[in-house]
């Protein structure tokens, strides 16, 4: 689903359209730049995953009803490419939404489960990117508190810590298993560089 909602620049006035790709994340951040004037009107939205809800928070810009016509249209969405910035008045009323465009895109059958699982498992990083942050500073600074802290957080045959090459190799696995097995696969989606532009 695609929502529609207006916000003017506390600068300048320029109306920007912003069609936001309402998806699975909880929350992103939404990055826009007045056409107009320049100014950065960068954003949040918390999308109610469990109690259907939208809230948007901007910078530099207000909220306005869909009355006013647009002087720009941007696209958002937290899971699929977008297109860049354009002009209102240019853009017809029916656009296909970043969805519909990343499905065009797939080459196999399973490549939207492939991507929904590979998008869970860097939230759930996301989720923990503190005490895996933690982790990595304690290793670099070379942390009597380190074990502790990796033991606090893990556990099971990569974790046990008993010597320094387990530590070593702890502190992989906890990038293996938070960064590199999400991103390993090749790209499901392959975008012509005209789509984007």
């Amino acid at each position: 689903m695609v929502y529609n909602c207006f916000i003017k620049c506390q600068v300048c006035g320029g109306i920007t359209r912003i069609r936001l790709q309402v998806g699975w994340q909880n929350e992103h951040p939404i990055v826009v730049t007045c056409g107009k004037c320049g100014t950065s009107l960068s954003g949040h939205v918390k999308i109610g995953q469990f109690t259907p809800s939208l809230e948007f928070d901007f910078d530099n810009a207000d909220m306005i009803n869909e009355a006013d016509k647009a002087d720009y249209m941007v696209e958002c969405s937290g899971e699929f490419p977008t297109i860049k910035q354009c002009e209102a008045n240019g853009v017809d009323d029916i656009i296909v939404t970043p969805f519909i465009r990343a499905m065009n895109c797939m080459k196999d059958e399973d490549s939207y489960e492939v991507f929904g699982k590979t998008v869970s498992q860097l939230n759930v990083t996301a989720a923990k990117w503190k005490d895996y942050k933690r982790i990595f500073n304690l290793f670099q600074n070379n942390s009597e508190y380190l074990v502790q802290e990796i033991k606090k957080e893990f556990e099971g045959e990569y974790f046990q810590c008993r010597d320094e090459s387990e530590i070593l190799r702890a502190v992989h696995m906890i990038e293996v298993h938070g960064f590199y097995s999400p991103l390993k696969k090749k790209c499901w989606i392959t975008y012509p560089l005209a789509v984007l532009s």
